[in-house]
């Protein structure tokens, strides 16, 4: 872990950051959600340093799956299932 040279707090590696983001999409994933999650999955990505998708698209009919840069060239893969129920059924990972 580096340190910041101005304040000296630890920063974490992009290694580090990519494990945390990854186990809190696949929590996220753990659950079907009464409404889509996207202001959940930008809030991981956000909390991570990567840059949110702010994706306010009615995706219900389609395309059910999306791949898009979050920065320090690295994509998030969101993919989804509407249930008969009606909740979401999502996976989304960072690559």
């Amino acid at each position: 872990m580096t340190r910041c040279t101005d304040c000296q707090a630890k920063i974490p590696t992009l290694a580090s950051r990519l494990r945390k983001v990854n186990s809190a999409l696949h929590t996220l994933g753990l659950t079907y959600h009464e409404t889509f999650p996207w202001p959940a999955i930008d809030a991981i990505l956000v909390d991570n340093g990567f840059d949110a998708l702010r994706q306010s698209e009615d995706y219900s009919r389609g395309p059910y799956r999306i791949s898009a840069s979050i920065g320090e060239n690295k994509y998030l893969s969101v993919s989804w299932h509407r249930t008969d129920s009606g909740r979401w059924e999502v996976t989304a990972y960072v690559n």
